[in-house]
């Protein structure tokens, strides 16, 4: 069973379950158990916005022999998380060549972000993880957040603090138009 975060009140001396959690904290909770807690680390909007926004500029400024391989700045960062190992793998053998490339589209038609290789009658499939805050905890996203914008700067021969400049001007830029 995955926990969800629940929301709680230390009064000093015992953590009192917020209202809005008490159900589910009842269905995850059970009453003589003991449980750790640890903080939530929020993430903070405007370092979120900005990365989505250098992942956007990015793909915009893809160099012309990749540009075709990506439709969407959404396929670009997905495709940064496999290549950087923020994926799940998942591997199919088939009967033959002609049935590992028929389930390949049908991979490519359940998940247009995927990366998909198909090597004789084996179909590797790997799937970017999500990076919503429900999926990926602040390490990790973190992680794989400096790690996508690496690999995107060193894509435009640029330094990842230059790729952040870049993206911040353009935010003001679009803030003020």
């Amino acid at each position: 069973m995955k926990f969800e975060a629940v929301g709680f009140l230390w009064d000093g001396f015992n953590m009192i379950t917020l209202e809005r959690f008490r159900t589910l904290a009842n269905r995850q909770y059970r009453a003589g158990n003991e449980y750790a807690l640890i903080p939530h680390k929020a993430r903070s909007d405007a370092a979120h916005g900005l990365y989505f926004k250098c992942v956007d500029l990015g793909w915009k400024n893809c160099p012309e022999d990749m540009a075709h391989r990506f439709p969407s700045s959404e396929h670009f960062r997905k495709w940064c998380l496999v290549q950087e190992g923020f994926f799940d793998e998942h591997q199919m053998l088939c009967d033959n060549n002609s049935k590992a490339r028929a389930t390949a589209a049908l991979c490519r038609k359940l998940d247009q972000y995927a990366v998909i290789k198909v090597s004789g009658p084996i179909v590797t499939v790997w799937m970017a993880k999500s990076q919503s805050h429900e999926m990926m905890g602040q390490d990790e996203f973190i992680a794989s957040m400096q790690r996508v914008l690496e690999r995107i700067a060193g894509m435009l021969g640029i330094t990842v603090s230059e790729l952040t400049e870049a993206a911040k001007a353009a935010m003001k830029t679009q803030g003020t138009s």
